[in-house]
């Protein structure tokens, strides 16, 4: 049996990953079997609530999630009267997502829960640190789209600095129910 490396401990977006992980991880639990809703419809829900009237296309670059799971994700919200299409009336291809009422109500009943966990999430970090850690998230999403676009490294590249790499750093998808950082 082959044995493989585990991630380097240096990674600070492996870290990243296993923090969204965790607190991803009791969305199933706490939500999915109770309000019939899934991790990517919540984020989609999340997201119309706070920025209604955004495109699929916009909510998959907001979210840094593939088009198709979107699309997925929007169809279900409006088979269960969650989401609502509106056509744009200078351009018929274009439609704009708004949640429903019972999207609306759906959104007030989890987001406190959501932002307590959060709050737990970032107790041990003080106002100051807090200040810092989101000035310092904002920076790396700013940088994020400059390495969307980067090549891939050629072997024995020096960036590795011979540290292994792991999927964070080479790009590959991350777990389900981590394909971006919001939860």
């Amino acid at each position: 049996m082959v044995k493989l490396p585990l991630p380097s401990e240096r990674s600070i977006l492996f870290k990243m990953l296993l923090l969204v992980n965790l607190n991803a991880r009791p969305f199933d639990r706490l939500w999915e079997q109770r309000f019939n809703i899934r991790l990517q419809e919540w984020r989609v829900v999340r997201t119309l609530a706070r920025e209604p009237g955004l495109t699929a296309t916009e909510l998959s670059m907001l979210l840094a999630m593939d088009k198709m799971a979107i699309s997925r994700a929007v169809r279900r919200l409006e088979e269960l009267n969650r989401v609502v299409r509106v056509v744009d009336p200078t351009d018929h291809r274009r439609s704009h997502l708004n949640l429903t009422d019972e999207g609306a109500e759906l959104y007030r009943t989890i987001s406190p829960h959501g932002f307590a966990r959060e709050e737990l999430m970032l107790k041990p970090l003080s106002p100051d640190e807090r200040m810092i850690f989101e000035s310092l998230l904002d920076r790396l999403l700013d940088q994020a789209p400059a390495v969307l676009n980067e090549s891939p490294p050629e072997d024995g590249d020096p960036e590795t600095d011979g540290r292994e790499a792991d999927a964070a750093d080479i790009g590959e998808p991350a777990p389900r129910g981590a394909d971006h950082l919001v939860g």
